[in-house]
């Protein structure tokens, strides 16, 4: 009970029933929150156990995951064997288990597992005036938790799984081998080769199965196929060009363990294979500056521990900016994102940074994992750690 903060180590059980930081990483055979608590360091658990709210923004990886209150990650993924959510539970990166089981309200931007169920009951979710709360919180979603809510929907922007069963879910693409989906689900792409169950309410935008796809189309449109298959089959990932590998990583339609196997056979082509375009890595002139980091051969994911220790400076104008590890630069036109700290002039959009923050003025909205400073912000304002503004 109060107000404690916890430095990192090996500990037996956690609890927290009002306000707990912790500011280390921990390995711990139990966690319970009642009350509040905030994780910026690596969390590594048998038993996670939320009744109440807490805040992640680090990497958490435990056995069994319960949610009966809030969970926000942020910038940090979240691995386990069993999930299950009956609350809240907001995701900016990758949540993976065997088994996950959501009946409560999730936004999460990629969703992996074995067996995934998702069923929408926000009556699972009740804090007090429980209408007016939600509505209250749906229209502060984007700016506190770093991705829009629903109470009406779930929301998950990739999953991938062996088997799916839904209800109200929201995705851009799906791929799993069987699929069963009800109650207004609504997905961009379906990508399934056994099993589908789909009721007349759900809305798909395309159904893909690569298995018929190829044995029934014409030469001329099975080409197409093919080359699909040259991205996705491994057998022939060496052919697969460096750009659409990370168009494919940049989409959500692999993951980054998958893209670092493909870039590995793309940049160690055959010696017998002839000419290789493993090397042509052409953007189109839209203003962006994209940023990617590699450790050898290895793909690093936005937020990682190593990409945090890669300075990046750039000098001169972007309209917007993402980078991998700690940035700096010049006046930005449009959004900055950054995996780790960021040190820049005016940002005319918003700012999402893993890490520290400091700038100019800002004319849209300010994330930021660590402190941040700068001269005045116009939007909103959601920091792990002191704000200071100066305006002049």
């Amino acid at each position: 009970e109060g107000v404690g903060s916890i430095y990192g180590g090996e500990y037996d059980a956690i609890n927290v029933e009002g306000v707990g930081k912790l500011k280390g990483d921990a390995t711990v055979n139990k966690v319970t929150v009642d009350g509040m608590f905030k994780s910026k360091g690596k969390l590594t658990a048998e038993e996670v156990v939320i009744d109440g709210m807490a805040r992640v923004f680090r990497n958490m990886k435990v056995k069994k995951l319960e949610i009966d209150g809030m969970l926000k990650v942020r910038h940090a993924n979240v691995n386990a064997d069993i999930i299950r959510c009956d609350g809240f539970m907001s995701c900016t990166n990758e949540v993976s288990a065997d088994e996950i089981t959501i009946d409560g309200i999730c936004s999460i931007t990629k969703l992996y597992g074995d067996r995934i169920t998702v069923h929408n009951h926000r009556d699972n979710f009740d804090f007090g005036s429980k209408g007016q709360f939600l509505k209250y919180f749906s229209f502060l979603g984007k700016l506190y938790l770093g991705r829009k809510i629903s109470t009406k929907y779930s929301l998950a922007d990739v999953v991938e799984c062996t088997r799916l069963d839904a209800s109200r879910l929201r995705s851009k693409i799906v791929r799993a081998d069987r699929v069963t989906l009800t109650d207004h689900c609504c997905i961009g792409k379906l990508y399934c080769n056994r099993e589908m169950q789909i009721d007349r309410s759900c809305r798909i935008g395309e159904v893909i199965n690569e298995k018929q796809t190829n044995s029934s189309l014409p030469e001329q449109r099975n080409n197409k196929s093919n080359n699909q298959r040259k991205q996705w089959g491994m057998e022939r990932m060496e052919k697969t060009t460096i750009k659409k590998i990370l168009d494919l990583y940049k989409d959500g339609k692999i993951n980054a363990d998958e893209a670092e196997l493909m870039l590995s056979h793309a940049v160690s082509p055959d010696p017998g294979a002839g000419d290789n375009k493993a090397y042509d890595i052409s953007w189109p002139e839209d203003g962006k500056l994209r940023i990617v980091a590699f450790i050898g051969r290895k793909l690093l994911k936005k937020g990682d521990e190593l990409a945090r220790s890669i300075e990046v400076k750039y000098e001169g104008p972007a309209l917007d900016v993402e980078c991998h590890g700690n940035l700096t630069c010049g006046d930005i036109t449009g959004n900055a994102d950054a995996g780790g700290s960021m040190h820049c002039g005016n940002v005319g959009g918003n700012v999402d940074c893993g890490g520290s923050f400091s700038c100019g003025d800002i004319s849209g909205n300010v994330e930021c994992g660590g402190s941040m400073k700068c001269q005045e912000v116009h939007g909103s304002i959601d920091a792990g750690g002191g704000v200071h503004i100066m305006k002049n």
